[in-house]
């Protein structure tokens, strides 16, 4: 599945798009002084949001692919109701 991720730069660039979103809103959940669950750091969210919309450029897909494919599936773990 990787290699399908690294050869499509749409796919890439909706990954890019839901972790900015992400880190948005981790920034305001955090801002409004809710502690985040195991597992999930606000604070990571907010900063790979920084990297991506302002520093597209040196983008890391080996980095983008391990956040699409192992952190936020662990997040959504952790943040379920």
């Amino acid at each position: 599945m990787e290699d399908a991720y690294d050869a499509d730069e749409v796919a890439q660039e909706a990954g890019d798009s839901l972790m900015i979103k992400t880190g948005e809103a981790a920034k305001t959940i955090a801002a409004r002084g809710l502690a985040a669950p195991r597992g999930v750091s606000w604070s990571d969210a907010a900063k790979n949001r920084e990297k991506l919309a302002h520093h597209y450029s040196i983008t890391d897909r080996d980095v983008t692919w391990q956040t699409l494919s192992v952190s936020l599936p662990a997040w959504a773990t952790a943040l379920a109701p």
